[in-house]
């Protein structure tokens, strides 16, 4: 953003008035500058206001120093969609977090890997060198993925192994649950899954809390 862009400042020899209160209306007929691009500050909020293209376009932005005095100009929306309302308890929670030395808006979260990302690159990687590598991935593709596929991997448990198992037994008989059972608790497949962990849970797990795949 151009640093250079101040805010508007007051006529030499004129009596500064009290600004009105800036509302959807007002802001809706501010005029673009044709040969340069205005910040309009809003009297309600400090730091807050509206930025105004020469081409007319409107967007609410935060203008704050951070706590190593550089000017950061964060945009909050384009006045079109966003009503100066809404502006304004977005731009008190970007303010907040600046002043805190944290970033203008909190990250998306990570979405968590799911049981058939886990089981694919588990699959790519290892299961060629291994003499039943194939009739793993079979056992995997028609017994566990079906049923967890989607799944993140993180909230697999032992309850769900359990009853994953049972339904195998009741279907297919329990000379196939043996060996859906001993797969699901191969140690390298452990292992490899426990990668996909977040280090919190990871912590959780070494502490016995149930989450991810057991051992």
């Amino acid at each position: 953003m151009d640093e250079h862009e101040t805010l508007p400042m007051p006529i030499a020899g004129t009596r500064r008035q009290r600004r009105k209160k800036l509302t959807d209306l007002m802001v809706a007929e501010l005029k673009p500058n044709k040969r340069k691009r205005y910040f309009h500050p809003d009297p309600e909020l400090p730091c807050h206001g509206v930025r105004v293209l020469p081409n007319g376009q409107k967007s609410f932005y935060v203008v704050i120093r951070d706590p190593w005095k550089k000017q950061r100009w964060i945009k909050l929306g384009n006045t079109a969609e966003l009503k100066i309302e809404k502006a304004r308890d977005k731009a008190r929670e970007v303010i907040d977090r600046i002043k805190q030395g944290k970033s203008a808006f909190e990250p998306p979260p990570v979405k968590p890997d799911s049981v058939e990302d886990v089981v694919n690159d588990w699959l790519a990687r290892h299961a060629s060198s291994l003499r039943s590598g194939d009739e793993v991935g079979r056992v995997l593709k028609r017994h566990v993925l079906p049923v967890w596929r989607d799944r993140p991997f993180v909230e697999i448990g032992r309850s769900d192994i359990s009853n994953l198992l049972d339904a195998v037994e009741d279907n297919h008989g329990p000379w196939v649950a043996d060996s859906v059972g001993r797969i699901t608790k191969c140690r390298g497949l452990v292992r490899h899954a426990a990668r996909h962990l977040p280090t919190a849970l990871r912590r959780q797990n070494g502490k016995g809390q149930e989450g991810g795949p057991p051992t």
